[in-house]
């Protein structure tokens, strides 16, 4: 599909006449590359026939027309007045536009889609990532005395207008428990286009070689995602074991860099990798590695998180064995699954162990790589996501293909192969 990219408050965008729906996909704080957004869902929907515009407040380029209605700098993490704001220029940008679907992805946006939904006669999709509720109540972005006040307020206006909206999409069966009573939500989780693990060669990627043992984290750089804590793990490993700590992301905040970025530096075995600009870089930078981390601490919005997680499937796909924090869902997965192994996330000493155990027995760490790439092979895929996702712009029922909060259940099923 033809590009089309537009910058500017007032700047609209009419689609064009197409076989299927004039579909609206818009964001607050996404930019071209998110890979929910715009790699699974704008691009399935594209492939399925509708005609999809893409509006966000990021230039850059994607697989369908995209509307850059601000001039966020790419791969910056907007703060929530930031993102007030561009949900108030995302509404004057879209106020004469006239989809048949609306699909948006951010709290602060839901004015803006019940306004959308009550002017025009399109559909609206308010698609949910995260628990707001618990991510107020213990993220630092308010003093801490207004926290409890200011996740309650936000979850009431949330839910409220929640009931004006069509159909909601969440990332995972504890987010959408939170819309049972006013809507009725359809689980599409985070799990990564099937091509990813059809790319990894077990005996390439998976099979331990020379060199030193390589540990990867990728993504949001923050201390409650226990990034200080796989430092610290990192530094106590022996001297005489060889290890890299391949670290890379964007920091959450101003804070979380001033904390963390120190550490990095002061860590010889530790190394800072830049954000990549596409899916494909960081993939294959995972098959080059030979441990993944995820050492989250615990959290209300993190603790039954691991069916919206990005990093553990694509760990997955890429043949990593994964050390994990031992919280919510997140162990009994990789137990389940034979892929990982489940430690307490804010002991470095214990995450040190888990390391060492692993380098010291490379035939295992294979084993672990092997039956996590087979289990991202067979379920934790986009195959399956993306009918449900079809479906909810199809009207039709839907059997809830959504693993249960405690485990998959080990069917044989066959998934069509996503491209």
């Amino acid at each position: 599909m033809a590009q089309t990219h537009e910058t500017g408050v007032v700047q609209t965008h009419q689609p064009e006449e197409s076989d299927g729906k004039r579909v609206c996909v818009f964001t607050t704080a996404h930019d071209t590359t998110d890979s929910r957004v715009v790699e699974r869902e704008v691009a399935s929907l594209d492939d399925a026939g509708h005609d999809v515009t893409y509006y966000t407040p990021f230039e850059g380029d994607g697989p369908v027309g995209v509307v850059s209605y601000d001039d966020a700098e790419e791969g910056a993490i907007p703060s929530i007045g930031t993102r007030i704001a561009e949900a108030a220029r995302v509404t004057a940008a879209l106020w004469n536009t006239d989809y048949d679907v609306y699909h948006f992805h951010d709290v602060e946006a839901l004015p803006a889609g019940v306004l959308l939904g009550a002017r025009t006669d399109g559909t609206v999709v308010y698609d949910v990532h995260e628990n707001v509720e618990a991510t107020l109540r213990h993220k630092p972005i308010f003093p801490a005395p207004l926290r409890p006040l200011v996740a309650t307020a936000a979850s009431v206006v949330e839910r409220t207008l929640t009931r004006f909206v069509d159909e909601v999409v969440a990332a995972s069966p504890d987010v959408a428990e939170r819309f049972e009573d006013v809507a009725d939500p359809t689980v599409v989780t985070n799990y990564p286009r099937r091509r990813w693990a059809e790319g990894t060669n077990p005996d390439e990627h998976i099979t331990p070689g020379d060199g030193p043992t390589r540990i990867v984290y990728r993504g949001l750089l923050s201390e409650d995602r226990g990034i200080l804590t796989l430092l610290d793990a990192v530094e106590q490993i022996p001297d005489d074991y060889d290890v890299e700590l391949s670290i890379g992301g964007k920091y959450d905040s101003d804070a979380a860099r001033e904390r963390i970025e120190p550490r990095i530096e002061a860590v010889e075995r530790a190394e800072f990798v830049e954000w990549f600009p596409s899916l494909e870089g960081m993939i294959e930078h995972f098959r080059d590695a030979d441990l993944g981390a995820m050492c989250f601490h615990p959290a209300p919005n993190k603790t039954d998180a691991v069916h919206r997680s990005n990093k553990i499937f694509q760990y997955m796909s890429a043949g990593l064995p994964v050390v994990v924090s031992d919280i919510g869902n997140w162990g009994k997965l990789v137990t389940a699954e034979g892929c990982g192994v489940p430690v307490e996330p804010e002991d470095p000493a214990a995450v040190t162990d888990t390391i060492v155990d692993l380098i010291d027995d490379p035939d295992r760490r294979a084993e672990l790589g092997r039956n996590g790439h087979r289990a991202a092979l067979e379920r934790y895929n986009w195959a399956a996501q993306r009918e449900k996702l079809l479906a909810v712009y199809e009207d039709d029922e839907v059997e809830d293909l959504a693993p249960t909060r405690e485990h998959v259940e080990r069917a044989d099923r066959s998934h069509p192969t996503d491209d």
